[in-house]
């Protein structure tokens, strides 16, 4: 017998996916399109789930051709991009990070001004680095 859930018409099984991953992070979608085929193409058909993107620009594996195929799937629908990471290439001194002497920061990654320049609709970019000047 086929459950409910695999007679359910995709465009509903979308929906569901934006208010169950309501304040989610973008792993969590990414997981639900690895359930399976039928999930995976309701999370396709539904370009608001794709309209937040997060890059960790410390990722040494992290690629235009990837990241631009995650904003795609927005069609055009308004984009927030978030470049945010967790380290610094800075040195830690005294408990504090300082930039000083950094030959390559995370966000001077090629890849991120190529995202910048080519994505439509881009709404809001954020910032988020660790380094404090405080």
């Amino acid at each position: 017998m086929l459950s409910a859930l695999r007679q359910m018409p995709l465009e509903i099984l979308g929906e569901i996916f934006i208010h169950a991953m309501e304040g989610s992070k973008q792993s969590m979608l990414a997981r639900i399109c690895r359930v399976s085929k039928n999930w995976r193409e309701a999370a396709h058909l539904v370009p608001r789930l794709w309209t937040n993107t997060t890059i960790d620009p410390s990722v040494p594996s992290l690629a235009y051709d990837s990241v631009s195929s995650w904003v795609r799937r927005s069609c055009g629908s308004p984009r927030t991009l978030v470049v945010k990471s967790e380290q610094c290439a800075g040195r830690d001194v005294n408990g504090k990070h300082q930039c000083q002497g950094v030959t390559q920061c995370y966000f001077l990654n090629p890849m991120l001004g190529e995202l910048l320049r080519k994505t439509p609709n881009v709404e809001r970019v954020s910032l988020e680095c660790p380094t404090s000047y405080a």
